[in-house]
């Protein structure tokens, strides 16, 4: 019985360790409309990319520690960089998660 135990609390401690980050990407301001999820594991080289689209809104739901969606006003993730710290409307045209706070 305590080997069950052992592994159950071991399985939580790794899915708890390894949880991705969520970004909720929204059709309209204020984070309403229709909306899109994406998880994303954090990069080890702390450089997640860039993801292109095209949202109104956006609202980060989950984050690792050290790490931050940020959304652009370009398809490049090089202009208009706004750190997704709770709903932010604007016209967003990709992200990334990387490292940062």
């Amino acid at each position: 019985m305590k080997t069950i135990s052992v592994l159950s609390v071991l399985a939580t401690t790794a899915t708890l360790a390894s949880a991705n980050g969520v970004i909720n990407l929204f059709s309209q301001g204020s984070c309403s409309g229709s909306s899109a999820s994406g998880s994303y594991v954090p990069p080890a080289n702390c450089n997640g990319g860039c993801i292109a689209g095209s949202w109104s809104s956006a609202r980060q739901a989950a984050a690792d520690s050290g790490y931050i969606f940020t959304v652009y006003t370009d398809s490049s993730c090089s202009s208009g960089a706004t750190a997704v710290r709770g709903c932010v409307n604007g016209g967003w045209h990709s992200f990334s998660y990387d490292c940062g706070s």
